[in-house]
């Protein structure tokens, strides 16, 4: 008989934790269990902006599926994620079920996701693609789950994409309009350079001041102090390739940045061990492949960006690597960004739903463990 169990004792937290290593091969599992036990345990350093409750789907002693609601105070979305399951349509109907039904008792609205408690931490299902492993930063699920959350009435609230670029010749590549786009933008003043290992507190700070005007308007975008903001870069430090970073600055004051990393696939969401290290390193000294992950540029400084781009492949020409831009949302202005050198694309999506609430006569949601109900 499957039950849905709200992870309160040792032994559902520990059944939520595990879960993701029996359905995925190691080397496609992009969460992190040590952040995951933190955010179940409420000591994580963003866990005072909201309320995160979990459940697990069991039947007799194997654990079907999990999934966590996250409610922000004062937002009358809630979101759904941490969501794993086996393909078992009754075990996804019913732990979803009790996550819509958390919801609407709480009087939200609308239930969307995926989103694991915090943009900063991993949202979006992942569409296509998944013969390739993940790239970094990437989320990563099962084929099936897009289909589990369609049967019960979601749908897709926004798209988005992943644009893999071919490696560029190592002669000095450029496309003409990018290129004279930086090479206008220096004619007026403006500086674009990467920040020295020195300087990494202070980029992170302004990148944070950009961050926290340019993305306000994201979906799920929730702010966060500016030393959480850079306590959250600083993980990024000790792997960084300077020379895959850009900062636009004028008249002294930063404007605009770009932020790509070696690809280290899901290298982040290992335990630290010293083999770990080892291919970290391994990676950041002969990288051939990199992650476009970031990149913003204030509205009062239009084609910024493509200047910005133009100085990311002078620094991937170098070093003849390929890329992927990542995780850019339909209609954004870089969704076409360097397509004459795209080899194919990535895709993804976010999931919404109304939310029932119960009746005002006092009737109620149907219990999610009721086996009459129909698949």
């Amino acid at each position: 008989m499957i039950q849905i169990l709200p992870c309160e004792t040792e032994e559902t937290i520990q059944r939520f934790l595990s879960l993701p290593a029996r359905l995925y091969p190691p080397q496609t599992i992009t969460g992190s269990r040590s952040e995951e036990e933190q955010l179940l345990r409420g000591t994580h350093a963003l866990s005072h902006y909201f309320t995160l409750t979990a459940w697990v789907a069991i039947d007799g002693n194997t654990t079907l599926g999990r999934c966590a609601l996250t409610e922000y105070p004062e937002d009358s979305t809630a979101y759904f994620g941490f969501f794993e399951c086996e393909n078992h349509p009754e075990a996804a109907r019913r732990l979803i079920g009790a996550v819509e039904q958390a919801a609407a008792e709480k009087g939200c609205r609308v239930l969307e996701g995926p989103l694991d408690a915090s943009l900063w931490i991993r949202y979006r299902f992942k569409a296509d693609q998944f013969h390739l492993p993940p790239y970094c930063g990437e989320p990563y699920n099962l084929p099936y789950y897009q289909d589990l959350f369609f049967r019960q009435g979601f749908s897709v609230k926004e798209t988005y994409v992943s644009n893999r670029y071919h490696k560029l010749p190592k002669t000095g590549y450029a496309i003409p309009k990018y290129q004279k786009r930086y090479e206008d933008f220096l004619s007026r003043g403006y500086e674009i350079r990467s920040p020295r290992p020195e300087e990494w507190d202070r980029a992170s700070r302004e990148v944070y001041r950009l961050v926290s005007r340019l993305y306000t308007g994201f979906l799920t975008y929730k702010p966060i102090t500016e030393e959480e903001f850079a306590d959250y870069l600083s993980v990024f430090r000790p792997i960084a390739d300077f020379s895959m970073i850009k900062l636009a600055y004028y008249e002294g004051r930063a404007v605009g940045f770009f932020m790509g990393l070696p690809n280290y696939g899901n290298l982040a969401s290992r335990p630290r061990t010293p083999w770990v290290l080892f291919r970290f390193l391994s990676k950041k000294i002969r990288c051939t492949d990199y992650v476009l992950l970031y990149m913003g540029v204030e509205p009062e400084h239009q084609g910024l960006g493509k200047a910005l781009t133009h100085a990311i492949m002078v620094e991937l020409s170098k070093k003849r690597a390929a890329s992927i831009g990542s995780l850019i949302r339909n209609g954004n202005v870089n969704y076409n960004y360097a397509d004459q050198v795209m080899e194919g694309r990535y895709h993804y999506v976010f999931l919404e739903k109304m939310l029932r609430h119960p009746c005002p006569s006092g009737g109620k949601y149907p219990d999610p463990q009721d086996t009459s109900l129909s698949s």
